[in-house]
């Protein structure tokens, strides 16, 4: 599968077991059929929220309640951590503009990507 992947999108990428949390535990996969309760489960990198209900998502398998959905996992897979940065920037932004009364702004990875090939 990474020969196919590599041939598909012309980069070399991170072997997915080394993507780790902040605490330095290994995130595993978790996949499962999506349910209709109601879940607290968050992306701790863009903030999607209730990302157990996805077929796919990360966790760690520790106790440190770390999560990220399968897009960010991807993003790291592929080496991409300035656009995670700038992600992470957005998100930080809308919180401070929910705050202020302020609708938040739409964070488009594909607009991120296209400003950083500008420089």
């Amino acid at each position: 599968m990474q020969k196919q992947l590599k041939k598909a999108f012309g980069k070399k990428f991170a072997d997915p077991s080394i993507i780790m949390c902040p605490s330095n535990h290994q995130l595993k996969m978790k996949d499962s059929i999506p349910t209709v309760k109601q879940t607290i489960v968050a992306c701790d990198i863009c903030h999607k929220d209730q990302i157990d209900k996805h077929l796919i998502y990360f966790k760690c398998e520790s106790s440190c309640n770390y999560d990220i959905c399968s897009s960010c996992y991807i993003l790291h897979l592929f080496g991409l951590n300035t656009v995670i940065e700038y992600i992470k920037m957005g998100v930080d932004r809308n919180f401070e503009r929910v705050q202020q009364g302020l609708p938040i702004e739409h964070i488009s990875v594909l607009s991120i990507i296209q400003q950083l090939k500008k420089f």
